[in-house]
């Protein structure tokens, strides 16, 4: 995912102690801010510069800043464009909602209010990028800005060129594919072609010829002789999927493959040479297979020399709502539909949510919002997690408002691992109120 750091904010405000305030603001989130007090200044940015973020007053005094949101809208469809205005009537916040503002303050604001509102425009900001510069690159993008996922970023980058196998272990849903066509995207040396192997759908019957292929005549429908799969992916990546279903009687070939980088067709007396990588993945612990004979030791222990183990998304909670908004940003460019994000009641419920179904399970709920949503804003019914809603109802009690705040703050310390800014950012306060709350409530 970008980096705060680069986001660039063009804020045209005549008020200079407001102008102060929310240059301060900004700059917790490492925004860089461009201060306007004109019209015709903000103009004269904008003939030059494309900021991410268009912070405007409406009353200036040079006119009136409605203008400015059709040049902007007309000229950079994809910059966000917050109005903070003193002007309190539902047709003013109306007629700027529809322009295609993304939000609309009114003055005097609650600075928390703002914090949360802007931390909300960050991500959306930061998920257009990422799905623009998927399409740009043709290749996969691992979200999140969690320390597991920045740092198997890292070693996704450290071992792409080397040609020793990869597993990729984790449950089902946690993105096992998107990882191994990542280390595919970032090597120099298997450029060829990444070809998959579905172990869990090909037939235990004609999987050894759907792999190595046939010569003819090797069995009564050979009328020719055909590749398989290790021939296809020659040069670059051969992807097993679940490879712990793949038969027992193959795995000593596979073995033999991945030692002497060659192997015969069925019905075949030719070797034939390959340069490849292999990379699998399963969602089970394949020690326990081997105790039941279901699986080769030599061959785990071959695939076994560099290991990407993925973490179950609810240990990084971190990344949900940056996955979320990527994934908002992508379905809506898809179908062609504007939304501005999730509402608080969303945000909290994508957050507290237990993800059974980790990553998918969350893309396939974002997905559905997307197409359901009526308003421009997606609530928790367009998420339709009933399991979490049941889950809450089941196990509600009544407890006091304190006790209830206490488990509150502790869960979204939990969730940023003790980083108080970022806790401080998703409940809406201050970083000073939240150590005076974690003073009073003893945590």
């Amino acid at each position: 995912m970008a980096t705060k750091t680069d986001i660039r904010c063009l804020l045209v405000e005549d008020d200079e102690n407001l102008t102060f305030v929310l240059s301060n603001l900004l700059k917790e989130f490492s925004i860089k801010t461009y201060p306007s007090e004109t019209l015709s200044q903000a103009r004269q940015f904008l003939e030059n510069e494309d900021p991410d973020l268009v912070i405007l007053d409406l009353g200036l005094p040079d006119g009136d800043g409605s203008g400015l949101i059709e040049e902007i809208r007309s000229h950079l469809p994809d910059t966000a464009i917050l109005i903070i205005t003193g002007r309190d009537d539902a047709t003013t916040a109306v007629n700027s909602l529809k322009m295609g503002v993304i939000d609309y303050i009114v003055k005097p604001f609650d600075l928390n209010e703002l914090r949360k509102t802007i931390n909300r425009i960050i991500l959306k900001i930061l998920a257009r990028r990422d799905v623009l510069s998927e399409q740009d690159s043709e290749g996969p993008l691992l979200i999140g800005q969690s320390r597991q996922i920045k740092m198997i970023n890292r070693e996704i980058h450290r071992i792409a060129d080397y040609p020793l196998p990869v597993l990729i272990t984790g449950q089902t849903g946690t993105g096992k594919e998107l990882v191994a066509r990542a280390i595919h995207k970032a090597s120099t040396v298997f450029k060829g072609p990444f070809v998959k192997v579905d172990c869990g759908v090909l037939s235990p019957t004609i999987i050894e010829s759907e792999l190595f292929g046939y010569e003819k005549g090797a069995f009564t429908d050979a009328k020719t002789s055909k590749a398989g799969l290790v021939e296809i992916a020659n040069g670059g990546v051969l992807f097993f999927d679940e490879i712990t279903n793949l038969p027992y009687e193959l795995q000593s070939k596979l073995l033999q493959l991945i030692e002497e980088k060659r192997f015969r067709r069925v019905g075949g007396l030719k070797e034939i040479e390959v340069n490849l990588r292999i990379i699998a993945a399963t969602n089970e612990k394949i020690e326990d297979l081997i105790k039941k004979g279901s699986f080769r030791e030599d061959l785990y222990w071959r695939l076994n020399a560099i290991t990407l183990n993925l973490p179950p998304l609810r240990e990084r909670r971190e990344d949900i709502l940056c996955l979320a908004y990527y994934f908002l940003e992508k379905y809506c460019r898809q179908i062609k539909k504007t939304l501005k994000g999730f509402n608080d009641e969303a945000e909290k419920l994508l957050l507290i949510h237990p993800w059974p179904g980790n990553v998918r399970q969350l893309r396939n709920a974002v997905e559905r919002a997307v197409i359901y949503c009526k308003g421009q804003w997606v609530g928790p019914e367009d998420l339709a997690l009933t399991n979490t809603t049941a889950q809450k109802q089941d196990s509600f009690q009544i407890k006091p408002l304190s006790e209830i705040e206490r488990d509150y703050i502790k869960r979204v310390l939990e969730v940023t691992k003790g980083n108080k800014t970022k806790a401080a950012r998703l409940l809406g306060i201050s970083r000073t109120t939240l150590r005076e709350k974690i003073k009073t409530l003893h945590l």
